[in-house]
């Protein structure tokens, strides 16, 4: 049988995604037209917390206000998997923070 050979960056992305939570999961909805800013923020302190990538399913994520905490490492569909600046402050806060990562 014959396997498509993969690119070092499909294998990084793979990796990337092992050990994650998907936002679905903890209640995100993708293309929902109503503020989730209070449901990311509970599912990127998880991240944080745990040490495990959350992963964006593609679609669009209407936010504000967001504080990001040393760790948190965002995983998603490039061009797919968007926040939105849903208005009343800011988007995201990563203030005295490290090891912040967003792949999208």
């Amino acid at each position: 049988m014959l396997v498509p050979a993969r690119s070092e960056t499909a294998r990084t992305e793979l990796a990337g995604l092992r050990g994650s939570f998907g936002a679905v999961d903890h209640g995100l909805a993708p293309g929902a037209s109503d503020d989730q800013s209070l449901v990311m923020q509970q599912a990127l302190d998880r991240a944080a917390r745990e040490g495990r990538p959350l992963f964006l399913p593609p679609g669009r994520y209407l936010v504000s206000n967001l504080t990001m905490a040393s760790g948190v490492r965002i995983i998603g569909i490039p061009g797919r998997s968007v926040m939105v600046y849903s208005g009343g402050g800011r988007l995201l806060t990563a203030n005295g923070v490290s090891d912040v990562a967003s792949t999208a």
